[in-house]
């Protein structure tokens, strides 16, 4: 479906992400809501709800987020900003986690199994804390794709067809990666990747999407000045 639309990739990764952790925060408090309300009832009733939110969660991580774990990284000058958004909501649910173990132990610490009801409040506080602070660096678009920096798509149009080609993004030198300036527009490409082009297709700028002003059938070479 996604191919067929066309679905940028980065869309792709913030929509998959977002359903997985929102899925599985969900969850969480699904099983919180679940030992909470049923703290007083037996046991095996509370290991049930529980084993199928649990389940349910697992579900939403092999589905939408165990793919894309090594796909994306924080945004260039936001990393920090991503840590204290991260420490910041799972102090928050430190501190939700201390009242309502508070509460529950003041109607409910007779009851025999309390201390397994504790054990699943503190498991599911921390699933619920880690996934609701990765939703909210994903929410604030702060992620990006890990080679986004390394290869930018340029266009090349042929009379026929439309292909597309990969040109490297790298920082210039004098040595290796030698900038070319495109004539029209005046943005500038490695030399490298324009050499490899095919002579009898011509190109669109990756940056303004517009093509070098020279007459039709010379070869890309002639496409770009030396600077």
């Amino acid at each position: 479906m996604d191919k067929k639309r066309n679905t940028k990739k980065i869309w792709r990764l913030r929509r998959d992400l977002m359903i997985g952790y929102g899925g599985m925060a969900c969850c969480a408090v699904a099983v919180l809501l679940v030992t909470v309300t049923l703290v007083k009832q037996e046991w095996r009733h509370i290991q049930s709800l529980t084993f199928l939110c649990t389940f349910m969660s697992d579900v939403f991580f092999c589905l939408f987020s165990m793919n894309h774990l090594h796909k994306y990284k924080m945004e260039n000058g936001k990393q920090l900003k991503a840590v204290f958004l991260r420490l910041s909501i799972i102090s928050l649910h430190a501190v939700l986690a201390g009242i309502l173990l508070t509460f529950l132990h003041s109607i409910a610490s007779g009851v025999e199994e309390f201390e397994n009801v504790k054990f699943t409040i503190r498991n599911h506080l921390i699933i619920f804390s880690v996934c609701t602070a990765e939703l909210a660096v994903v929410g604030m678009d702060w992620v990006v794709l890990k080679d986004a920096e390394c290869q930018k798509n340029v266009e090349l149009v042929n009379r026929s067809t439309a292909t597309s080609r990969n040109i490297c993004t790298l920082p210039y030198t004098t040595t290796t990666v030698i900038p070319r300036m495109l004539v029209g527009c005046g943005h500038t490409v490695c030399q490298e990747c324009i050499q490899k082009l095919p002579r009898q297709q011509f190109l669109l700028c990756p940056f303004c999407r517009k093509p070098p002003s020279l007459a039709d059938n010379l070869p890309n070479q002639e496409l770009s000045l030396w600077i």
